[in-house]
């Protein structure tokens, strides 16, 4: 939700001084470039409009706090996405820190990330540690070149016994725990874990 208040107000539409005024806003942000896409199922952009109605001249109308019934899980993807990557603004240890735009969708899917999208099922909307964990994925992506680390899973690891492949046909599979025989997958979901901690 936000707080937002008109001031100045100078209408000229020669019905009276006083004119039909509204909000509308997106879930997409940008703090000196774009941070994130908050889409639906379709990949259709969220906004909104709320009607405010008629002000008159010269006043300063303040609306309070307000917020959009009914679709507050996309923002909260939007406020965790600006949070995280401010965060990782002041606070990464590299000076280099300029991480790609991310597009997430919010709709009936499994929640995890491909490159940079980020797919978020409706029941994660609302839980901070899937949506951050998401975004670590991305964040390990962009920092091994747009790949993820399992890309590299013979020299990350170190050399198995016969090789170790990572993939759905191969030794290693993503959330394959224990039964993996290297720890490619630990190093990739570790980090994701990771990175869900480390930012407050």
């Amino acid at each position: 939700d936000g707080h937002f208040a008109f001031y100045n107000i100078d209408n000229d539409d020669g019905e009276g001084g006083t004119n039909e005024w509204f909000l509308r806003y997106y879930t997409r942000s940008s703090w000196g470039k774009e941070i994130a896409d908050v889409k639906d199922k379709d990949g259709n952009q969220y906004r909104w409009r709320l009607n405010i109605g008629n002000l008159p001249d010269g006043y300063t109308y303040d609306t309070g706090w307000m917020e959009p019934v009914g679709e507050q899980r996309p923002c909260n993807l939007h406020y965790l996405y600006c949070k995280t990557y401010k965060w990782m603004y002041y606070n990464v240890v590299t000076p280099s820190w300029d991480m790609k735009k991310v597009e997430v969708k919010l709709g009936p899917f499994a929640t995890q990330a491909i490159g940079y999208t980020i797919l978020i099922g409706y029941d994660d909307g609302w839980d901070t540690g899937p949506i951050i964990h998401e975004y670590g994925h991305c964040v390990m992506y962009y920092w091994y070149g747009d790949h993820f680390a399992e890309a590299y899973c013979d020299t990350a690891c170190g050399p198995q016994p016969g090789g170790c492949s990572f993939g759905p046909t191969g030794d290693c599979r993503n959330h394959g725990g224990q039964a993996n025989k290297c720890s490619c997958d630990g190093v990739v979901e570790g980090w994701a874990d990771f990175y869900t901690c480390m930012i407050p």
